[in-house]
């Protein structure tokens, strides 16, 4: 009996969806529970922030980040920041869309066009309302905001363009960095308006479930993140 040989290219092409599967352990969980994970975040930056004992009053990252021009801190230059650091993390979430689109875990090209157009569709609602919009050239909020989405659309749009080309470890890596930056900028978020919101309104005295959801799946996407440089380090 003959033995088939196994070519130079088959071989690297198995070698490469080896280092995949343990990279990613078992590679169907892992893409659900990263796209799981994405939703999670997405569904609570628009879910409340910020709660008070009367269930009406609930503020979602968006409604907070319109009361922060407001605060007399912000006014005064005192506190840093305004609008733009409420809206960042979303910025960080649409990135991190990109990074999934551009990795193709999800051989379904529904699923990466559900992802991209989600991503998009969050872009674009980050750009200012109408009449705002008009406004975009005098206002320095206005020109921030607008700024923000454009970065977020630009960002999502270079890391799709990479789409099966961008190599696995470098993905991990930004995927790892961009959920811990959206932790840290969510966390500042509350810490800095938090207060200063509650000064104003007791009742606003707790983290709302968007807050808590919007961690949760970020911190959930650096864990997978992280625990799959380890083992493919090893």
């Amino acid at each position: 009996m003959r033995f088939g040989v196994l070519s130079k290219d088959k071989f690297r092409v198995q070698t490469s969806n080896f280092k995949l599967q343990t990279a990613f352990g078992s590679l169907k969980f892992e893409v659900w529970s990263l796209q799981f994970a994405l939703l999670l975040t997405l569904a609570g930056f628009w879910l409340p922030w910020l709660a008070a004992r009367p269930a009406a009053l609930q503020w979602n990252a968006l409604e907070l980040a319109e009361w922060a021009t407001r605060l007399p801190q912000v006014r005064a230059g005192t506190l840093a920041g305004g609008k733009s650091l409420v809206l960042f993390p979303l910025v960080g979430v649409i990135w991190l869309a990109g990074l999934l689109v551009a990795m193709r875990i999800n051989s379904r090209a529904a699923s990466r066009a559900v992802i991209g157009g989600l991503a998009v569709l969050n872009a674009a609602l980050l750009f200012p309302g109408y009449p705002f919009f008009l406004q975009v050239f005098d206002d320095p909020e206005t020109r921030a905001q607008a700024a923000l989405a454009l970065g977020a659309l630009a960002g999502f749009a270079a890391l799709a363009a990479w789409s099966g080309r961008l190599p696995l470890r470098m993905a991990q890596a930004g995927l790892l960095a961009l959920a811990l930056l959206n932790l840290a900028a969510a966390a500042r978020v509350l810490a800095a308006f938090g207060p200063a919101l509650g000064a104003l309104l007791p009742e606003l005295d707790r983290p709302g479930v968007g807050f808590w959801l919007f961690m949760g799946g970020n911190a959930l996407i650096a864990l997978a993140a992280g625990a799959a440089l380890v083992r493919e380090g090893k």
